[in-house]
């Protein structure tokens, strides 16, 4: 994950974040996440992505 986070950066995104575990993901959303912000998510089954998908849903 933190490679795909390195890549963005280097191609001239700011703001980049990489997480390890949902958990981490989901607490940031909350914390952040606003109204007409734009999220890119890369993630799989094994990181329980519908758990992410339901945080920034229900942001």
């Amino acid at each position: 994950m933190k490679h795909l986070a390195q890549g963005a950066q280097d191609g001239g995104m700011s703001d980049v974040k990489a997480f390890d575990k949902t958990l981490g993901v989901c607490e940031y959303i909350k914390d952040k996440l606003k109204k007409g912000d734009a999220v890119l998510v890369k993630a799989s089954h094994g990181m329980n992505f519908s758990e992410v998908y339901r945080a920034i849903k229900n942001n």
